[in-house]
């Protein structure tokens, strides 16, 4: 657990997986998918109506190229790394390192 999270769970005292989840999206502008769109009002509205918190949150990102790809937006601390062809793109810990194979 990182340090931010022990001290909110230290004052709320709770676990702050039950209420705040932070997903990043490395390589987009600031405020924005670039062109593309993430789903994210439907996985609060299901956390908060149906209690079901989100893992990921499903996007669609526009490459540099012009390509329109589907990406899973990790919840921090995981990051994005390439598995490999047949994988894709998978939620791990930072530094971690995937065997593409």
């Amino acid at each position: 657990m990182n340090r931010a999270a022990a001290t909110v769970e230290r004052a709320t005292r709770g676990d702050v997986d039950d209420f705040f989840r932070l997903f990043l999206a490395p390589g987009t502008e600031h405020c924005g998918l670039s062109g593309g769109q993430a789903d994210d009002l439907a996985a609060l509205i299901a956390w908060v109506e149906d209690g079901r918190p989100p893992a990921t949150l499903s996007a669609t990102l526009t490459t540099a190229s012009g390509e329109r790809v589907h990406r899973d937006l990790c919840r921090y601390p995981l990051v994005s790394r390439y598995a490999g062809q047949t994988k894709g793109f998978r939620c791990v810990p930072a530094g971690r390192v995937t065997d593409p194979a």
